[in-house]
């Protein structure tokens, strides 16, 4: 991988970059607009820079960083649906929806030790407390090791000093959990649970028939719209446009549904690890599973930045050959 552009080019550079965003020859917007041949080289390249770029490293990091983040975050969502006294409903439900996504093994090793948290400590208002601290905190890791991933992918030079990264993965965090809350809370209520929770809060028959219905589309355009706005905020690069679904967002979602679905047949029809491992094989396949996601995650992040790798040799855009050519957030 070339190394970023030095400050000595300055003025050239930012002209270069301008260039970018209005081209003289126009790069491809639409994907119908580009080459033919285009996407057989995209597949390639996308290969190729997925091995150079050693993404299952990656993937690990993340996973390392996924790990410290998910425990209080269980513990702090079950505590806020307890808040409206349908503990353990709430609760069940979270198990049956992780359930129906990943493997057995894998929900019995998170159920274990949040029920005991819950049904052991305080009240829900200061699990509530505690888990939310110590989530952002973890979760923001996980941001600014999402970044650093990104960065190279895009082939970009991390631009941002710590007192600037900080702030950003905090806002990124706080922003991410607000959305995740949101799509976590339209799994889990429904059927009783959700009747239960509408009786706490007044809500009537018709209200909670519109919820059933409007909440699928509206958690679909909430996890692809976390995604896609991941992808366009974490690497130190300017995209030449916001997009709300981009291609590397869906092969993500399919990627991660065909190997969660691959890695729960191979669990309950071989299950080695429980063999291998002994007592630590659920633990061993929860980990497995949680490395799974992120590089399905960072697949879609590789494919993204050769889809614009394409569009600028499309137009024979100097140096891109080598470096995507994107103008940096931050020098």
């Amino acid at each position: 991988m070339v190394s970023p552009q030095t400050s000595g080019e300055g003025a050239q550079a930012r002209h270069d970059h301008r260039s970018l965003w209005f081209p003289r020859r126009g790069k491809p917007r639409r994907f119908g607009d580009l080459p033919d041949g285009a996407w057989k080289r995209i597949a390639k390249r996308t290969f190729d820079q997925y091995r150079a770029d050693g993404v299952t490293n990656l993937a690990a990091a993340l996973t390392y960083r996924s790990v410290l983040s998910l425990f209080p975050g269980m513990i702090a969502f079950v505590a806020l649906l307890g808040l409206v006294g349908q503990y353990p409903e709430t609760f069940n439900g979270v198990l049956q929806i992780a359930g129906s996504i990943a493997p057995p093994s894998t929900v019995q090793t998170i159920s274990g030790p949040v029920r005991q948290v819950i049904t052991n400590k305080g009240g829900a208002g200061a699990l509530l407390g505690v888990g939310l601290l110590v989530t952002v905190w973890a979760a923001s890791g996980y941001i600014g090791t999402f970044s650093w991933a990104a960065n190279v992918m895009w082939e970009a030079k991390r631009g941002r000093s710590w007192y600037r990264q900080w702030p950003f993965n905090i806002a990124v965090t706080l922003v991410a959990l607000v959305l995740a809350t949101f799509v976590l809370s339209g799994l889990v209520l429904t059927g009783p649970v959700a009747k239960a929770v509408g009786s706490q809060l007044g809500v009537g028959s018709l209200a909670l028939q519109i919820w059933s219905i409007a909440k699928w589309p509206a958690i679909v355009v909430v996890v692809t719209s976390m995604i896609s706005g991941l992808y366009y905020i974490a690497p130190n690069v300017r995209p030449p446009s916001w997009r709300w679904l981009t291609p590397g967002a869906m092969l993500a979602v399919i990627a991660w549904a065909i190997t969660s679905a691959g890695f729960g047949v191979y669990i309950a029809n071989f299950n080695s690890y429980n063999k291998a491992y002994g007592t630590l094989g659920a633990v061993v396949t929860f980990l497995v599973w949680v490395w799974l996601t992120n590089t399905a995650i960072l697949l879609g992040v590789e494919l993204d930045s050769e889809i614009e790798r394409e569009r600028q040799l499309s137009v024979d855009q100097p140096g891109a050959a080598d470096q995507i050519q994107l103008p940096l957030r931050q020098e």
